[in-house]
């Protein structure tokens, strides 16, 4: 990798995880809108890793390289087993990017994650991290 790193939390960033967890494997739900268009622009400046738990079984990181080739309207090609966990997508402006999946928080630059709190040196309190909701569970509620 020689570009700073974007880390892309998969499960309620990549994906709408709107069915919720189902199993390392299991991956009902469509991406978020225009997730596809923004990794084509974001890759252009950054390196992408998608970071996900289920990475850290066979089956899950499987089923998200499969997920990423079953969604997306862009060619792509999985390259050989020794580098299991990385995608090389085909952009329509004649660019390729490689994507890794990890189970493993990178060193990022900067991570896109739908169940974290910005810490900016002072501490939230025990209730507004019990009130915390993710993005996905807010849009439920409107």
């Amino acid at each position: 990798m020689s570009k700073q790193i974007l880390c892309l939390d998969f499960d309620g960033v990549c994906n709408t995880y709107a069915s919720g967890w189902r199993g390392e494997a299991e991956i009902p739900d469509p991406p978020v809108p225009w997730l596809f268009e923004f990794l084509s622009e974001a890759s252009q400046v950054f390196d992408i890793v998608i970071h996900s738990s289920r990475a850290a079984w066979s089956e899950g990181l499987d089923a998200m390289v499969g997920w990423f080739m079953d969604w997306s309207p862009f060619p792509s090609a999985i390259p050989p087993m020794s580098v299991k966990g990385k995608i090389m997508f085909f952009f329509p402006e004649g660019r390729c990017a490689t994507i890794v999946i990890t189970a493993i928080k990178p060193p990022a630059f900067v991570t896109l994650d739908g169940r974290a709190v910005t810490f900016i040196g002072t501490w939230p309190s025990v209730e507004e991290l019990k009130g915390f909701k993710p993005w996905h569970v807010l849009k439920k509620l409107e």
